[in-house]
């Protein structure tokens, strides 16, 4: 069942949360949040009439030097930048908008620049790249829309711009809903990553911090 890179991956993993929510008859049906209109400059306190609110592990992902079972190996990787501690959802007839909160300050990539990400899938759209079709990135004052795809190997074009805003320990995000094709009572999967890179899904569970772990999605239904 555990994961391991390369060879089966996480298809065990994935396979026994299937089961395991069929054998416990976990089906539901979806309940749709009321619109919350969410305005950047606005301040935190309007968040809080937003009822998604998902949670992630805190102080998952410290620094690893460790020996592996076959004593030729070392397993290292530096501790996650930005620890994700929750992510908020709401939605409007215009946006879909993202609170981000991390256990530190939001440092920004040294090197790059780059904020924690976001990963967007809409059930049933088909396409995309491991099962996403948008990456949202956050940069420089800038968010991007990009549009995933790609057979063999990933491919980006961009679909839009978005907005965010950063302060302290918290990023907030507003993307169109026309660059994502969204009308009213949707569902969106998400996740939240940092450090991680799609182009190698299995750095969702080996590097930076993933909300939710590895392949795993939230799912938001908003109006």
């Amino acid at each position: 069942v555990e994961m391991m890179k390369d060879g089966y991956f996480d298809n065990f993993y994935l396979q026994m949360a299937r089961n395991n929510r069929a054998y416990k008859e976990t089906a539901f049906s979806p309940v749709y949040d009321p619109a919350v209109t969410i305005d950047l400059s606005a301040g935190l306190t309007q968040w809080n009439a937003v009822q998604s609110v998902y949670c992630d592990f805190v102080g998952e992902a410290p620094a690893r030097n460790f020996r592996g079972h076959a004593a030729s190996l070392t397993y290292t990787a530096p501790a996650a930048r930005n620890d994700i501690v929750s992510v908020r959802a709401a939605s409007d007839g215009e946006a879909v908008c993202f609170l981000i909160e991390t256990a530190e300050d939001v440092q920004a990539d040294p090197e790059t620049g780059d904020l924690p990400r976001l990963y967007l899938q809409i059930p049933g759209a088909g396409g995309g790249w491991s099962g996403y079709q948008f990456e949202v990135t956050l940069n420089n004052g800038r968010a991007e829309v990009f549009a995933l795809g790609g057979d063999r190997s990933l491919t980006r074009s961009s679909a839009g711009t978005a907005s965010y805003s950063r302060g302290g320990k918290y990023l907030q995000v507003r993307i169109p809903k026309s660059l994502l094709g969204l009308g009213d009572n949707f569902q969106l999967n998400f996740k939240v990553t940092d450090g991680c890179d799609i182009a190698d899904v299995s750095t969702f569970y080996t590097q930076g911090d993933a909300c939710p772990l590895g392949r795993m999605n939230f799912a938001f239904f908003g109006a």
